[in-house]
């Protein structure tokens, strides 16, 4: 995708084998492909919600630094229904809005890619020292990936999609 700075290419597993039977069928796989995508941004938006990455793993928490900065700005407010004044990576929303979902450009014949544009995203992803001078450190905190029971539900919406177990 053009301008993506953070994607995860969707690719193996259930995803691969339900996609392998629907192109031995002959069908179109991008109706398929766009369910996958809407999907996985709702998985996306439960885990900032939650502030969880990879295995309910719990995202380090702020820093008191950012903590104190934050309360002195505007009240907290409510954005997809988590509060975001003191939750990680929801300070504006700008970053879980940005998640792509089906598009022409990520929905292809053979695959699926599914990220942000925005350019702060890999840091938050990876984890590393930001700021001026690089001098803050900043945890990672994942957010774009899959795990075995988004695989499971690919296999589920695959069976519905075909009309029968796969």
């Amino acid at each position: 995708m053009a301008g993506i700075t953070m994607s995860v290419r969707v690719l193996d597993g259930e995803f691969r084998r339900v996609l392998h039977e629907v192109m031995r069928r002959g069908l179109d796989p991008r109706p398929l492909l766009k369910v996958f995508a809407t999907y996985l941004r709702g998985r996306t938006v439960d885990r900032f919600r939650d502030s969880r990455g990879p295995g309910g793993m719990k995202w380090t928490p702020l820093a008191e630094a950012t903590r104190r900065a934050r309360s002195r700005r505007s009240p907290s407010r409510r954005f997809m229904g988590a509060p975001r004044q003191f939750t990680p990576l929801w300070d504006s929303g700008r970053l879980v809005s940005s998640l792509s979902t089906a598009s022409a450009a990520s929905i292809q014949r053979r695959g699926l890619e599914y990220g942000t544009n925005v350019l702060y995203a890999a840091i938050h992803q990876l984890g590393g020292m930001a700021g001026r001078g690089r001098s803050v450190r900043i945890p990672a905190r994942p957010f774009l990936y899959v795990e075995r029971e988004d695989e499971e539900e690919f296999a589920r919406l695959g069976e519905e999609y075909l009309g029968r177990d796969l």
